[in-house]
Order: C-alpha cells, then structure tokens, then sequence
C-alpha cells in the first residue's frame, strides 16, 4: 500500500510537471513572436540600431527597404502570435520552420555561425511543446492549401526569374539559373540589391504582391479553423429524439430537433445541440439527458473545440448550465428572460384578469372559436389554409430563430406539437398559435404565432388565454410563451439593477426583434421568468458571441412591424 501510494504520487508529480513544461514553453513560444515583431515595428520607426544587439540572436531578418518589409513582418508576427495563443499545431511548425530556414541561410552564408546553431536549438525546444498545441488542421483546409502552394509557388518562381532574366541588362544580374533564382528569391523577402527604375518597378512590385498574397492565402488556409461538421444522420436524430422525449422538460428541449444543429453525445444517454458559425460553435439550449452527466459533456465538447479551432460560446442556456460554465472558467451573461406561464395557477378570474377575460368576450362575440389539434391529426385541407395564412403573414421572409424556433411548420416529424386554431362565424380560419412540446407531459413551448390579415387584433391574447386553460385542463404544467433580450434590465419588478445602457440596446433591438413589446404582451399573462444566458469565451470576444447569435437566429430577417403594417393596409383597400 505505502508503496503504491508513492508511485501515485510520483507519477502525479511527473504529470503535473510535463503540464507546467508544456505551458511554459507554449507561453515562450507565443512571446518569441511577439518580440520579433517587436523588433521588426522597431526598425519601421528607426530603433534598429538600438535593437542590434539581440536581433542575430532572434534571427530577425534584414531588410533593404526599412519601411514596408519590416511592416509586413510584422503583421505577420502579430498573426502567428495570435494563433499560437490558440494552440494551433500549424502555427508552431510555421514558426519552428521560419526559424530553421534562416538559420540555414546564415549557415550557408557563413554569418552569425553561432547564433544560427543557438536558433536551431531554439526550433527544436519550441517543437517539445508539440502534444499542446490540440488545434489540428482541416484536412480539406490542409489539401487546399498544399495545391495552391503547389501551383502558385512554381508560377511566382518562373514569374520571377524569367523577368529577371528578360531584363538581365538593365539589372545588372547574371543568366545563370542559379543567379537568377537567388536573385528572385531575395527581391521576394526584401533583400535584392537589384535597382529598378521606370516600368521595371512594376515587375518588382507585382513579383512581391503576388508573393506577400500567396502566403497570406496559405497561412488563411492552415490556421482556418474545422469546418462544420456535416448534417447529422438518421441515427443520431432518432436517438436525439428518444434523449428528449425521456428528458425534454425544458421549454427549449424540443428545439434542438430543428434542421441545421450538430449533435455531440456522450454515449446514447446524453447530447448537446450547436451549429458553427463564423469559427464559434454555438450551442443551442441546455444538453439534454441526465443532469449528472452535464458537466462531463461540456467539458468533453469543450476539448474537441480546441482540438476543431472553434470558440465555444452558447445562447439560451439555464441557471443550471451556466453554473457549470461559469465553474469551467467560461463566461456567462444573462441574455435575457423567457416568459413562463404556470398554468395550474392561470385564471381569467379576478380583478386583474379584468381586462384580459373583456378582451376574451370582445373576441367570442365575434363568432371566433377555438380549436385544439395535435400535429398528427391535422387534416391535409386545414394544413394547406393554414400554409397560407403563414405566407401572407411572413410575406417574402424566411422562418427564422435557433434556440426558439423548429423552422419548420406542421412537419410530419413533429407529430405532438399542439395547434391551437382560431375559427370565425363562417368557421374560416382567423389565425393559429402552434407549440412544441415539453416532455414527459410537463407542458408546451410557443413556436410561432400566425394571424390572418385583417383578424381582430386581440385575436393573439384570446388564443393564449384559451391554450393556457386547455393545458391546465389537460394536466400539463407549463406554457412558453417568449424569449424578452435583456428584460431584466427594464422588467417591472426584477432583482437587477436598471441599466439605461441596456435599456438603450434593447430599444434598438426591439426596431427588429419585438422584446419590449413582447414584454408589455407577456406580462398580461402574470408569467414566471426564467433567465436565459449568452455563453463566450472570453471579455474580448462578447461582442463576436453576440454577432454570432444574431446570425444563428437570423434576427435581422424576421417580419419588422412597418412590413406588417404595409401588408395590412393593402388588404384593407377596395378592389
């Protein structure tokens, strides 16, 4: 026993150590190319001299012109630091091999012998650090960019020396093949001592351009992070499906069945839903199995986006997930708040449901019924009227959404989302709420919303009120109604300090996604409201994590009220 312990402890030691090796030499080799680019910006704003002494050390190159040359290498220290900070395994060899190669040339120049064989043994230390650098490349990526060097490097080369070549008079070189590579070669990183004069600069600078393009095209293409993965399969959809139907009590459960999403399981107990966009995966919701097993899910997801290069980042999270985020060292905000009637305790009863149970009258006394259907039993004739309703009432826009949206309408594969259907006095369709279900029996999620141009306009609150008392009678729980963007800070009531900031951007995303008026709709309805919460990587990247769900939920192509309003107006004119 006392012999095992101390193995376990020396092995722990060991492996604790290999890990402080690894991060010290990562972290060395991500300040090596700042500092050449340090050295590099030093020579633009005329600190060369001064940086002399360190420069054959760092195997900074040096260049005929002081400007443009030191400026490009600069950019391009900035850049490989950049992704070396991410671990890319392509960023490291970029390095390493921009260190060997001019460590060679030294070599076979016979300058600075000393400190090009110190360089070589620095390339070989930073490449120890080869197990943390996780991000590997896209092979498509990969392939793509060793047929373009394959191509593009051998048309600048010929480019080069044939021009060299054509103008070997007036440039003063030597024919020989080798002379004229040479010389190529030099005139590409900035170090000919060829003169050019009149039109013959533009040879010079097209050689260079194309050169300067092509490896910032290659370099695009190694440290491109994976691309999405493809579509999911038939077998990960039914085994998704038979995961939420056991565990898909949260209002967003069923959500994720929409088209478009990745899954990542952890066996066939446990998934989570996300789509790439931009390099971050975006995870939609909370994972969906057993709870326990959450916090292994998200770190086994987290590990393969670093190994993928994408940034993690989430939209529409709960309390529960964001805990375990947040203790991951992954940064939470709470987004906003879903709006959640509790229907066992919904009433149209009371003084203040006084105004909602007069607008209930207003509307019955119409002629308008309601009808309740579930998707599977809908008849083929009410599915084409209602086709038609969504039509005029989207007009030329897409459906949209992520995390609150199906995308898709009365799809045979959805055969327990619930309708609730509006009819008038001559028992046409007047307008339909439909609902994504929440399983086992715990209640039903608002998906759309559709109204025919011209019906009563408190045609919606009817519809709702009327839903809530059906699952109240039916022996369900809940009712989702509407994700509110940062209701918290504008909420009557809310435990956060009001934000006029916030308040001010929620103003501005109301002009294109309806939170403040769906706020002011809502709370008629005496919701609970449960915190929904935008995941991101790090303080430098909230802005980029909020791009990014504005492009998942496509917010900027939704109906804008004017829209509506236009589409009213014409129907309402005489033929």
């Amino acid at each position: 026993m006392v012999g095992g312990n101390k193995v376990g402890e020396s092995s722990g030691g060991a492996s604790a150590f290999k890990k402080y090796y690894l991060s010290l030499v990562s972290a060395l080799s991500v300040l090596y190319a700042i500092l050449l680019a340090v050295l590099a910006f030093g020579q633009v704003v005329g600190a060369g001299n001064s940086l002399r002494r360190i420069n054959p050390y760092m195997q900074l190159p040096q260049w005929a012109n002081r400007i443009t040359f030191p400026l490009l290498f600069t950019l391009l220290m900035v850049y490989l630091a950049y992704h070396l900070w991410f671990k890319k395994r392509m960023a490291l060899l970029v390095l390493a091999a921009f260190i060997v190669t001019k460590a060679v040339f030294d070599l076979a120049g016979g300058l600075h012998t000393r400190e090009a064989v110190i360089s070589l043994i620095l390339a070989a230390f930073f490449l120890t650090a080869w197990s943390a650098f996780v991000v590997t490349p896209d092979p498509h990526h990969l392939r793509q960019c060793v047929a373009l060097a394959v191509v593009g490097i051998p048309i600048i080369a010929v480019y080069g020396t044939m021009g060299l070549y054509l103008g070997r008079h007036e440039y003063k070189v030597s024919a020989e093949p080798a002379s004229l590579i040479r010389n190529a070669w030099l005139l590409v990183v900035g170090r000919s001592t060829v003169h050019f004069i009149g039109r013959d600069v533009l040879f010079k600078y097209t050689l260079v351009i194309a050169a300067v393009g092509l490896v910032a095209f290659l370099l695009f293409l190694l440290f491109r992070p994976h691309r999405a993965p493809a579509e999911r399969t038939w077998e990960e959809e039914e085994t998704a499906r038979k995961i939420i139907e056991q565990h898909g009590q949260d209002s967003l459960s069923y959500f994720n069945t929409r088209r478009g999403k990745s899954y990542f399981f952890a066996g066939d107990e446990c998934f989570l839903a996300y789509r790439v966009v931009g390099g971050m995966a975006l995870i939609s919701a909370d994972p969906m199995g057993p709870e326990e097993m959450f916090h292994r899910l998200l770190v086994d997801f987290r590990a393969h986006c670093r190994q993928m290069g994408w940034r993690l980042s989430g939209v529409g999270q709960g309390d529960r997930v964001a805990d375990i985020l947040h203790g991951m060292g992954v940064h939470t905000f709470v987004l906003g708040e879903e709006a959640i009637v509790d229907v066992n305790g919904f009433t149209v009863e009371g003084r203040e449901m006084r105004k909602l149970r007069q607008t209930m009258a207003s509307v019955e006394r119409k002629g308008v019924s309601v009808e309740f259907m579930f998707n599977a039993s809908i008849p083929s004739h009410v599915r084409h009227e209602l086709q038609e309703i969504s039509r005029q009432w989207r007009g030329d826009n897409p459906e949209t959404g992520y995390a609150m949206g199906l995308g898709r309408l009365l799809s045979a594969s959805d055969p327990d989302c619930l309708l609730a259907l509006a009819r008038d006095a001559d028992s046409a369709p007047e307008g339909f709420l439909y609902f994504a279900p929440m399983y086992p029996h715990q209640g039903y999620s608002l998906d759309v919303t559709r109204t025919r141009i011209g019906a009563p306009r408190p045609l919606s609150d009817y519809l709702i009120a009327r839903t809530a008392l059906f699952l109240k009678e039916k022996g369900y729980r809940y009712m989702s109604l509407h994700f509110l963007a940062l209701s918290q800070y504008y909420r009557e009531g809310s435990e956060h300090k009001p934000s006029k900031v916030w308040r001010l951007a929620a103003r501005v995303i109301d002009r294109y996604f309806p939170v403040m008026s769906a706020y002011t709709y809502d709370r008629k309805f005496s919701p609970l409201w449960v915190n929904r919460y935008l995941i991101y990587p790090s303080y430098l990247e909230f802005l980029r994590a909020g791009f990014t769900v504005i492009a998942a939920e496509s917010a900027l192509k939704l109906t804008r009220a004017p829209e509506r309003k236009r589409r009213e107006h014409a129907a309402a004119l005489p033929d």
